[in-house]
């Protein structure tokens, strides 16, 4: 898939949500959030979507969440689910006997079901209390679009459910920004295909690359992570700041190199300068991607890719979108 044709078919695919979100905003009214712990539950790229909206839902509005796959739920947590617990099942094809199970077991112990799928009439949406509707049509693996578009839709639930509930929130504003999200989306279609390639040969080589990023960027990086093993590449991993840091503080690397996701607006953003400085004077190359305000991390890189100013809920985002592109290309 070209870099142009997924940009704009992720593009599509948010003004699909945009379009649709009074849908999404009665499908929010309709749970009961504040019931214990919400459970997320998805396998692969859809459980990297969840730890994406578990970070928001607890940083917005204080609601605790677990995410787990699909086995591991249906296994293991049932018997701590109550009368009106919240289960949200994210399944774009809206079929798939373990999670349709999964969702069975968790209803007759009284649990509330939404479910995140592309098709409202699939079995799984048929259970469901009330659908969130995913847009796009069904893609062959590696689904590069489909994981796109999971993650943004639970960042985009997070964001209405934090306008409805919780409208004080000065971050509640960051709906305004992920609805200039397609327009970020084709600007970096157009702009950043200089750039990726000339990361390409980087990736060629036996080097080891770590994709480190922490909130909403961890996920990202390990949606990147999987599409890489997905591809063929397999020298590429994902890792969370902290164990980063651990990493780096106890070796001296050879032949690998780290790619940093952070921001201005990202909360984690002294830990990623001081994290930085660590590799740095460990001989660690660093390349960060990142915007231009955030010119400690830019001056601590051996190159930084800058994207524009977005908050810590939407950066990421096109953070996904770039390294998604980057991965494609790599694989070329």
């Amino acid at each position: 898939m070209k870099m142009r044709t997924a940009g704009l078919r992720a593009a599509r695919g948010v003004e699909g949500m945009l379009a649709g979100r009074r849908f999404y905003e009665a499908a929010a009214r309709q749970a009961r959030w504040t019931e214990g712990t919400i459970n997320i539950v998805g396998d692969g790229p859809a459980r990297l979507a969840g730890l994406a909206a578990a970070r928001l839902f607890e940083w917005l509005l204080g609601w605790p969440v677990a995410v787990r796959s699909v086995a591991d739920f249906r296994n293991y947590c049932i018997p701590m689910l109550r009368p009106r617990s919240l289960l949200l099942a994210v399944a774009p094809s809206g079929v798939g006997e373990d999670i349709i199970e999964a969702v069975r077991l968790a209803q007759k112990r009284g649990a509330s079901a939404l479910v995140l799928s592309r098709d409202p009439e699939s079995p799984l949406a048929r259970m469901a209390r009330a659908v969130f509707q995913l847009p796009g049509e069904e893609e062959a693996p590696p689904q590069i679009t489909t994981a796109f578009l999971e993650q943004a839709a639970m960042i985009y639930i997070g964001l209405i459910a934090s306008v409805i509930f919780s409208p004080g929130h000065p971050l509640a504003k960051a709906m305004d920004e992920f609805e200039q999200l397609p327009g970020h989306l084709e600007w970096a279609v157009t702009s950043l295909d200089e750039v990726i390639h000339s990361l390409v040969p980087r990736f060629k080589g036996p080097e080891q690359f770590l994709i480190a990023g922490a909130g909403l960027y961890h996920a990202t990086a390990l949606q990147a992570a999987r599409l890489a093993r997905l591809l063929g590449i397999p020298q590429v991993h994902a890792t969370e700041f902290s164990d980063l840091w651990d990493d780096a503080a106890g070796k001296p690397w050879r032949g690998e190199r780290v790619l940093l996701l952070s921001g201005s607006n990202c909360r984690m953003k002294k830990t990623a300068h001081a994290l930085a400085s660590r590799l740095k004077e460990n001989r660690i190359p660093v390349i960060s991607v990142t915007d231009s305000n955030d010119v400690e991390l830019v001056s601590r890189s051996e190159m930084a890719i800058l994207l524009p100013i977005l908050s810590e809920i939407t950066a990421p985002l096109l953070h996904l979108a770039f390294l998604q592109w980057l991965m494609v290309e790599a694989n070329r």
